[in-house]
């Protein structure tokens, strides 16, 4: 049996809850989890985990009041995965990005940002600037 997931809608945020499911789904197709169920409160998504139906819960956006989740689903023997990154991490693609564009090379770029030169090209390439 592969990795069962549930897809936490976070009720209240920017994104619709059709986006929402729409990332956690790709992300989970990306990764061979079986998404198996859908909840729209945190604490029913950690019951799955502590019951035994899921071993990752996946989530487009988590909410800011609840960071305390990660921890709470690793107690419970789980994992909790964002399927979009986080704003900071958006706009650090955005500057790497920017400095290619600039004429910087990979390699000084991982030396500017503290990033290994995979990740730097990871970035590019999700940005469709392949380096």
């Amino acid at each position: 049996m592969g990795t069962r997931a549930a897809i936490y809608i976070h009720v209240g945020a920017l994104a619709s809850r059709e986006q929402q499911q729409r990332y956690a789904q790709q992300y989970c197709e990306r990764r061979g989890y079986e998404p198996t169920t859908l909840v729209n409160r945190p604490d029913d998504a950690l019951n799955l985990v502590k019951d035994g139906f899921v071993d990752v819960i996946v989530c487009a956006y988590l909410p800011r009041d609840r960071h305390d989740l990660a921890r709470l689903v690793a107690q419970a023997g789980g994992q909790l995965e964002t399927a979009r990154g986080s704003r900071v991490e958006y706009e650090v693609g955005k500057v790497i990005a920017r400095l290619f564009d600039h004429g910087m090379t990979v390699g000084e770029i991982a030396e500017v940002t503290d990033k290994d030169t995979g990740e730097i090209r990871r970035e590019l390439f999700r940005r469709g600037r392949p380096a």
